[in-house]
């Protein structure tokens, strides 16, 4: 990797004010700022934000907006993580699923998925639970990254049943360091399927004239065709470029 030094952000999925799971993120990240003061911390509580329910009007994918981007605090929380180096989604278990406040934040960023928008950023997760349903839960989050363009290194589960809460924290830092410090690079061969999907497929789109003018989500072809990524023979060639598009 080209630094050692990360601003890291923490979207915490929960609507209730006395998260637990808030404040096992809290401590971890404080942990992890102790020992690598370099790294810069911030944590989203989506509790804290107005975030209005998604129309499933796909406008997102068709225009590449959200009109409920006025209405609400939601572009607070994209242009953070655009500006960000390390991405965690961390979210409580709600009936073996997500809470519904961390449903709404992935609907609003939905669209996000077809363009592997947060290339060139690392991914951890952080799912918590009283003794079940964490697996499918971390499954479907660690899923979600790759889907956006994360590399995801690491995906940490803290069930209270089971784990001690001090031990918890410890080791989730010290693997959390060392993964950060072991990576090299923004790709993984998951994550170069995906780009080789997406190029192929739009590229053969925008090429067939009477397709894509049948097309209403004109949006993502054109996307898919911009010279700048056109030119990218990779995802991480992709990634490096799209890092230095979004962080500033």
């Amino acid at each position: 990797m080209e630094k050692l030094d990360y601003n890291i952000l923490a979207i915490v999925g929960s609507n209730n004010p006395k998260s637990y799971t808030y404040k096992i993120t809290k401590e971890l990240l404080e942990r992890i700022k102790k020992e690598k003061f370099n790294f810069s911390i911030e944590i989203i509580f989506l509790h804290d934000y107005d975030i209005k329910y998604c129309h499933g009007c796909m406008n997102c994918f068709n225009r590449g907006f959200c009109p409920l981007d006025q209405e609400d605090e939601f572009n607070i929380i994209k242009e953070k993580l655009h500006r960000s180096d390390i991405i965690i989604f961390s979210t409580p278990v709600y009936a073996h699923a997500l809470p519904g406040i961390m449903k709404s934040f992935i609907d609003r960023i939905s669209s996000s998925l077809h363009l592997l928008e947060y290339a060139g950023k690392l991914g951890f997760t952080v799912t918590t639970t009283e003794g079940n349903g964490q697996e499918v839960v971390s499954k479907y989050i660690r899923g979600l990254q790759s889907g956006l363009g994360i590399k995801n290194l690491d995906n940490f589960i803290f069930a209270r049943l089971k784990n001690e809460f001090k031990s918890f924290i410890e080791s989730s830092s010290s693997d959390f360091i060392k993964r950060v410090e072991d990576n090299y690079g923004y790709s993984n061969d998951l994550l170069e399927d995906s780009f080789i999907f997406f190029k192929k497929m739009f590229t053969g789109v925008h090429e067939d004239i009477e397709l894509y003018q049948s097309l209403k989500n004109k949006y993502e072809c054109n996307y898919w065709n911009q010279r700048w990524i056109q030119e990218c023979d990779s995802f991480q060639e992709f990634a490096r470029k799209n890092r230095k598009i979004n962080v500033k």
